[in-house]
């Protein structure tokens, strides 16, 4: 204890010397980015089998236990397509003849029963600005009861599993085969809200990567009159390892340009010095780790591109700055 005071006592002088605040907030301000539920299929490239694997699971009456509603997980890293799938699933005709009640949810960092209650009547069209949470929980319960509801929760950072069991308890009554649709970059999301056999949603075939990014960066049919570009094209997709945002972002950012040049330029340069959506979208993540794997994480930077990472390497570099 002695020893540990002597540290702390000089990190004090220290902060003293760099004019350092203590006033520190833990709590870390996010940008939250809205969804909505609506898409035009036609504009979807691949994810028909993942389609499938998700309607099948509504399918079945019973995943969520004895009067309990039924969760399945959609998980996976930024841009990896979670909320196009469940838009996809959210507008299938199945799924509008199935169910009585569906709502969606684009969910804030927080997760706040009151709140999205609230949130949920709304999207019903009921005002309920004055209600409190007694009145609210008995007017959510009173219009699904004995209704085959779909929830969509897209975009779930982090869930206390007393708050997901408050939030699932008000959702009995809903009829049988009711399900929560969840999205989300962690596994203890899926975890801790009880999910039946999450999925997790990997990258794109560069067969349907490819078509994407085509379809991005030129007109119907117009790649057909620039087959100097398609073979810049090929190693512009190779990078984006499958990512749809990734796949967008770059495919976008050509379109109607048509020189070599510009393309080269995007194939050689790093992703990061482009302006594109992929950093923000995978920025959040990081800002979401707690400190100490913001650190190890950084550790990776030493690495240069391209270069295969050790693990062994790695760890020994944590250990030996005392990260583990």
């Amino acid at each position: 204890m002695k020893e540990l005071r002597k540290r702390l006592d000089g990190i004090n002088e220290e902060k003293s010397q760099f004019n350092l605040s203590g006033d520190v907030h833990d709590k870390i301000i996010v940008p939250w980015r809205e969804t909505h539920s609506f898409v035009t299929p036609l504009d979807i490239i691949g994810r028909n089998e993942e389609k499938e694997m998700i309607l099948e699971l509504l399918r079945r009456s019973n995943d969520g236990g004895v009067g309990m509603i039924g969760v399945i997980s959609i998980l996976g890293m930024g841009g990896i397509g979670k909320t196009v799938l469940t838009q996809l699933v959210y507008n299938d005709d199945w799924v509008n003849r199935y169910v009585d009640l569906k709502v969606w949810l684009s969910m804030p960092l927080g997760f706040e029963t009151e709140n999205i209650i609230r949130r949920i009547l709304k999207s019903l069209g009921h005002k309920n600005k004055d209600d409190g949470l007694e009145m609210l929980q008995h007017i959510l319960r009173s219009i699904m009861w004995n209704k085959r509801c779909l929830f969509v929760m897209d975009n779930v950072w982090e869930v206390r599993r007393e708050d997901w069991v408050e939030f699932r308890n008000l959702l009995r009554g809903a009829s049988e085969g009711s399900k929560v649709i969840v999205t989300s970059r962690n596994m203890s999301v899926a975890s801790i809200m009880g999910s039946v056999r999450p999925l997790n949603l990997t990258g794109l075939s560069w067969n349907d990567s490819f078509t994407l990014f085509v379809k991005c960066a030129f007109d119907q049919e117009q790649e057909k009159n620039h087959p100097d570009l398609m073979e810049i094209a090929n190693a512009i997709v190779k990078k984006c390892w499958g990512n749809p945002l990734a796949v967008k972002s770059l495919g976008s950012l050509l379109y109607s340009k048509y020189n070599k040049t510009d393309w080269a330029y995007v194939r050689d340069s790093e992703m990061w010095q482009l302006q594109t959506d992929i950093l923000p979208s995978l920025r959040i993540s990081y800002d979401l780790m707690p400190s100490y794997l913001k650190q190890c994480f950084a550790y990776c930077s030493i690495f240069l591109q391209n270069c295969v990472i050790s693990s062994n390497d790695l760890i020994s570099l944590w250990i030996s700055n005392g990260l583990i």
